[in-house]
C-alpha cells in the first residue's frame, strides 16, 4: 500500500484530465430543427444544448463552434465540423400541424372586402371574379355615372356574398 501512495497524486491528475477530455468530447451537438431554401440556397435552424441559443445559418457559416459544411437533403442530414471532428445531425422529427383550423379562425374575424379577398385566395371563384371586375372598374376610373354605379354594384355584391360566406363559416365547428 505504501508503494502506491506516491503514484496516487499522478493517478488523480490523470483521472481529472481524462474526465475533462471526455466531457469536452461528450458535448451535445446542436439540434437541427428545420430548414428552408431561398435564392441563395438552404438555410438551417440550429439550436444549442439546452436551447440557450438558436439561429438560422447557411452552408459555410458557424454556430456554437460548429461549421456547417454539407447538407444531404434526401437523408435530411446536416454535416458539422468542430475542432477537426465531423458530426452529422439529422433533422428533428417534423411536427406538422394542419393550418386550416387556424386559417378558418382568422377568416372568421374578417368582414367585407378583407373577407372577400381572403376567401378568394382560398379558392372562392365567384368572389375572385367579382374582385377582378371591381379592380378593372377602379383602374378605369373616369368619373362617369356608369363607372360609379358599376363600382357600387360590385361592392354591394361582394359584401352580400362575403356576408353569406361568413354566416356559413360561423356554422362550421
Amino acid at each position: 500500500m505504501s508503494s502506491l501512495c506516491p503514484a496516487l497524486p499522478r493517478l488523480r491528475v490523470g483521472i481529472v484530465l481524462a474526465t475533462a477530455l471526455l466531457a469536452g468530447l461528450a458535448r451535445a451537438e446542436p439540434v437541427f430543427s428545420g430548414y428552408f431554401v431561398d435564392a441563395t440556397g438552404p438555410v438551417f435552424s440550429l439550436t444549442s444544448e439546452g436551447g440557450r441559443d438558436a439561429r438560422w445559418v447557411s452552408l459555410g457559416e458557424s454556430f456554437d463552434g460548429y461549421k456547417v459544411t454539407a447538407f444531404d437533403r434526401a437523408a435530411q442530414k446536416l454535416t458539422l465540423v468542430r475542432e477537426g471532428r465531423t458530426v452529422e445531425v439529422r433533422l428533428r422529427a417534423a411536427q406538422v400541424q394542419d393550418s386550416r383550423p387556424a386559417r378558418r379562425a382568422y377568416i372568421r374575424t374578417l368582414r367585407g372586402l378583407a373577407l372577400a379577398q381572403e376567401l378568394a385566395k382560398d379558392g372562392d371563384v365567384p368572389l375572385g371574379d367579382l374582385l377582378k371586375r371591381r379592380q378593372q372598374v377602379l383602374d378605369q376610373q373616369d368619373g362617369t355615372k356608369t363607372n360609379r354605379y358599376a363600382l357600387a354594384y360590385l361592392n354591394e355584391r361582394i359584401d352580400e356574398i362575403a356576408a353569406a360566406r361568413a354566416a356559413d363559416l360561423a356554422k362550421e365547428p
